[in-house]
C-alpha cells in the first residue's frame, strides 16, 4: 500500500515487536479465518465481506467522516444496537474488552445474528445459486 513517507510497518514494529504483517500477499479470507475478531475502521467493502462470511466483526468510524444515507442508517443502527457498529474507537475498544473472553457467545446470540442477517440481506447477500436467482429476476417481470 501507499506509505506516504510514514514507514508504517516500522512504526508498528517499534510499538509492537511481535506483530505479524501481511502486505497483501495472502487472500483476506484466509487471514480472517485465522483470526478471532475482525476490526474495521472505515466504510469500505471489508465489513460487508466479514459480515457475509459470518466472521465476528467490530466496526467503528466517525459518522462525520463517513456519512450514511437515510436508507443505510436504519440498518447501521441495528448493528449499533447489538455492539457490531460503533461511532468511536473508545466504544469499540470497550466492546472488545467486554466480549474478548467469549467472542462466540456474543456473536452467535440471536440479536447479533438477527441484526447481521438483516444487514447482509440488504447489502452483502451471499447468493448460493446466482444463475437461478438471475433467472427468477428476469422471468419475474
Amino acid at each position: 500500500g501507499l506509505n506516504y513517507g510514514w514507514d508504517q510497518k516500522l512504526r508498528w514494529e517499534n510499538k509492537f515487536s511481535d506483530i505479524k504483517f501481511d502486505l497483501g500477499n495472502t487472500p483476506i479470507k484466509k487471514l480472517i479465518k485465522n483470526s478471532r475478531l475482525c476490526i474495521v475502521t472505515y466504510n469500505a467493502t471489508s465489513y460487508l465481506e466479514t459480515l457475509a462470511w459470518n466472521m465476528p466483526t467490530i466496526i467503528f468510524w466517525n459518522e462525520e467522516h463517513w456519512e450514511l444515507n437515510q436508507d443505510s442508517k436504519q440498518f447501521i443502527d441495528k448493528l449499533l444496537n447489538v455492539g457490531i457498529f460503533h461511532t468511536s474507537s473508545e466504544s469499540a475498544a470497550q466492546k472488545v474488552i467486554e466480549i474478548w473472553d467469549d467472542i462466540d457467545l456474543w456473536w452467535s446470540s440471536e440479536n447479533v445474528q438477527s441484526a447481521r442477517k438483516n444487514f447482509c440481506e440488504r447489502y452483502s447477500k451471499v447468493i448460493e445459486n446466482p444463475v437461478d436467482e438471475l433467472k427468477m429476476a428476469i422471468t419475474k417481470n
